[in-house]
């Protein structure tokens, strides 16, 4: 987010996009400073015997947020009616907040994702009756989304079908050319750059020897290293990489993302995120474990836990003996976070 949210009614138009999709029903944490989102929490609303329990794991997790997402102020959105729970809820989690000097400054209400208003202001500036939810065009950072093509789901399990077969033929093919072609070694990872970033060909539309090439190529974990690496230099920089590795940049003829022309708005993790989700919804899922960890990893890097975690509950469904999703779900649910929190140099 390269530009910064002003005021309350900014952070709502923009959550959304930062989600992925439209909260109903819903909680929202949100931690800010110097109008920047550094961390959210999407929850459940909780009934009244939860209210005080959720409370405390939400400040439990910004309180292990770390220095570089550390909010001075928490805004907290309802989806739906504000009810005595969410009332408690809220009460609690301020008293809560004290402990790291951090105000819950605002608490807003969101209704049908269109409108909202304030419940609670601590700057006297909000608005108290329904307001209209401010437009794309007027929010920078919700701008910055659309440039990227970025477009909210309906709901969580919209979202959730990204992570699922969507194209059965293929993955059947894949299967296939698998099960009874020749043998296919980590070395087709030169398929790679095709499946990541040939933009014009959609993933499901790729040869099956590419499709199944790249499938056996990211199976190894020093693979997706290499991919982490070549995306993201500021969190794995290529030297703790093995240079001989098969995905090694330099020998795919690609130069790093980071040292390649990009527009403005073109947002490299984000690009290739999309292919892995395409890549996901094109193989038969025993073999989507491996991608579903790549893209994991990368959203956790770079702050989604929304998507990672269901990246994760996706391999943990598939193969609930991973050894690594069950680390990654540790980590997510504890609202641990690598540090620092960087997007690609």
């Amino acid at each position: 987010m390269a530009s910064s949210l002003h005021g309350i009614g900014d952070v709502v138009a923009y959550l959304p996009y930062e989600l992925g999709y439209i909260p109903k029903e819903s909680l929202a944490v949100i931690g800010l400073r110097d109008g920047q989102l550094k961390i959210t929490a999407r929850l459940n609303r909780p009934d009244s015997s939860g209210a005080v329990p959720l409370a405390q794991h939400v400040a439990t997790r910004f309180e292990r947020a770390g220095p570089d997402r550390e909010p001075d102020d928490v805004v907290v959105l309802c989806y739906g009616p504000f009810g005595a729970a969410d009332r408690l809820f809220v009460m609690e989690l301020r008293s809560l907040l004290v402990r790291s000097a951090v105000p819950l400054s605002h608490v807003g209400v969101v209704r049908d994702g269109a409108e909202w208003r304030a419940e609670q202001c601590s700057c006297d500036g909000c608005p108290r009756d329904w307001a209209e939810v401010p437009p794309a065009t007027s929010v920078g950072p919700v701008a910055e989304r659309v440039l990227q093509g970025v477009v909210p789901a309906e709901n969580r399990a919209d979202l959730e079908h990204r992570f699922h077969l969507r194209h059965p033929l293929v993955a059947a093919a894949v299967e296939s050319r698998l099960r009874d072609g020749p043998p296919m070694h980590v070395h087709t990872a030169q398929v790679l750059p095709r499946v990541l970033l040939e933009e014009e060909t959609p993933v499901h539309a790729l040869p099956i020897d590419v499709l199944a090439g790249a499938t056996v190529a990211v199976e190894p974990v020093e693979v997706r290293d290499q991919v982490l690496s070549w995306l993201m230099p500021d969190f794995l920089p290529p030297e703790v990489v093995e240079v001989d590795a098969p995905v090694d940049p330099h020998h795919l003829g690609l130069p790093p993302l980071w040292l390649r022309d990009l527009d403005d708005f073109d947002d490299p993790v984000a690009r290739v995120s999309r292919r892995l989700e395409e890549w996901i919804g094109c193989i038969p899922p025993p073999r989507s474990v491996p991608v579903l960890l790549l893209v994991a990893g990368i959203q956790w890097t770079t702050g989604s836990g929304v998507l990672a975690t269901m990246a994760v509950d996706r391999a943990l469904d598939i193969e609930p003996e991973c050894k690594l999703a069950v680390l990654l779900a540790a980590a997510l649910r504890a609202g641990l976070h690598p540090a620092p929190h960087r997007r690609p140099a």
